[in-house]
């Protein structure tokens, strides 16, 4: 009886060291990941940031181009005989 209990921790030991290089992989392997959502999620605010910015400008840009038709317009309505 006390041979095949040796026999069966000879036969479980490698097992169980297999086992906790397995686990020790599978926790590098999450780390990794986490520590690649982590620089998506900053790159990801960081584009939207970006984004928000775009559509300032773009919003400005919009509001200039809205007065200078209308300036042009008011400056052609005033000089009805003025060829641009």
């Amino acid at each position: 009886m006390i041979q095949d209990s040796v026999a069966c921790i000879a036969v479980g030991a490698p097992q169980v060291t297999q086992a906790g290089e397995t686990m020790r992989q599978i926790v590098s392997s999450v780390d990794h990941v986490t520590s690649t959502t982590r620089e998506i999620t900053t790159a990801t605010s960081e584009q939207s940031d970006a984004i928000e910015q775009v559509s300032t400008v773009v919003g400005h840009i919009s509001v200039v181009v809205f007065q200078f038709n209308e300036d042009g317009h008011a400056t052609s309505e005033a000089m009805p005989d003025a060829r641009f």
